[in-house]
Order: structure tokens, then C-alpha cells, then sequence
């Protein structure tokens, strides 16, 4: 007896290109995750808590011009054709920015990627933003902070001087800190999370 395949066809950049570049796709977004295309639809709390979070962190960069917050950029490694990722925060330090087109999609993983959960990342949910967590890490960013809305909480993760990938859980009372990525920078977690 055959059995039907249920493997789900595979994108490539190239494939995620035309098909972002497709007029009824304007006004849409789309992550290419491992070859599968994803779209991403943010709600209201999700929003708010990256306004909150990019915001207070573009404001603490005057202070401290040593790179640049963005929301939403797309960073792909060259080396990569399955995987076109866009954290809802990037911040990029200046010595990375220097060979960096800004209308291009970035060759490289931000310093310090941010994901906040949003009903679209009900599929994989908290696996699914850690996933993304290690893709980070393996692909060069120094720091990714995964903020959970709905439970209140947040996972500050990184490499342990021995090169081990650690999550480290945060509750609404704690603050996410800049660690050596963004030197003195801090920030209750409460005021990401903020009301609602």
C-alpha cells in the first residue's frame, strides 16, 4: 500500500523573493523559516509591546550612538537558501553596519534579535520562538530576548562563556538587560508588557 507524502514543499530565497514581490502579497508580511513560507500577522498586544521595547531602546542609543534599533528588517546569511528571518527587533552595532546597504535584506543576524509571541506563533508556540532563538545564536547574534504577552513573562538567551546556549527565565518583576550587547541598558519587563 503507498502512502501520500505529507512533506510540505520547500522555498528557497529566490522562491520567498517573487513570491513577497507579487502585487496581491504588498501588503502582507512573510518570514522563510527552514523553506517554509510564513506569514505573520501581529495583534494589538504584540504591537504595543515592540513600540514600548524598539522605542525605549532607540531613545537609550542617542545616549549611547553605538548602533541602531530597527523593527522588522529582513537578515539572511549569505551561506543560507532557506531562510529569510525577521525578528520584530534588530538592534545592529555600528561595526556591523559598515558594509550594510539599508535597502538590501541584512547578510547577517542582528547583535541582539527580539521575538515577541503573537497569536500567529500559536502553531509552535514557545518551541517555535526558541527555534528561532538558536537560529539566532548559531547565526551570530550575541543575545536574543523572547517576550511572552500572554504569560507575563520572557527568556533571556545567549552562549555561557563555554559556548552552551542558555535560556534563562524572566518574570514580569525582572528586567531585560543589555548584557555586554547593549552595555547598561535595562528595562522592566513590566513596562514591555505594559497594560491589556
Amino acid at each position: 500500500m503507498l502512502v501520500a507524502s505529507q512533506e510540505k514543499q520547500r522555498y528557497t530565497i529566490a522562491d520567498y523573493e517573487a513570491f513577497i514581490a507579487l502585487p496581491e502579497h504588498e501588503d502582507r508580511r512573510f518570514e522563510l523559516i527552514d523553506g517554509e513560507m510564513i506569514e505573520v500577522s501581529p495583534k494589538l498586544r504584540h504591537g504595543q509591546a515592540t513600540l514600548r521595547l524598539s522605542s525605549r531602546i532607540h531613545v537609550w542609543l542617542m545616549d549611547h550612538p553605538i548602533g541602531i534599533v530597527a523593527v522588522e528588517v529582513d537578515h539572511q546569511m549569505p551561506n543560507d537558501p532557506n531562510n529569510a528571518r525577521r525578528p520584530d527587533i534588530s538592534y545592529i552595532s555600528n561595526e556591523r553596519l559598515r558594509d550594510a546597504d539599508p535597502d538590501e535584506t541584512l547578510p547577517f543576524m542582528p547583535d541582539l534579535a527580539v521575538e515577541i509571541k503573537s497569536p500567529s506563533n500559536s502553531v509552535k508556540g514557545i518551541r517555535g520562538l526558541r527555534e528561532k532563538a538558536l537560529y539566532y545564536l548559531e547565526n551570530g547574534s550575541r543575545l536574543v530576548w523572547l517576550i511572552y504577552p500572554d504569560r507575563q513573562s520572557a527568556e533571556a538567551c545567549s552562549r555561557s562563556a563555554e559556548g552552551a546556549i542558555q535560556f534563562v527565565p524572566l518574570g514580569k518583576d525582572d528586567s531585560l538587560d543589555g548584557g555586554d550587547v547593549l552595555p547598561g541598558f535595562s528595562i522592566a519587563l513590566s513596562a514591555v508588557l505594559g497594560g491589556r
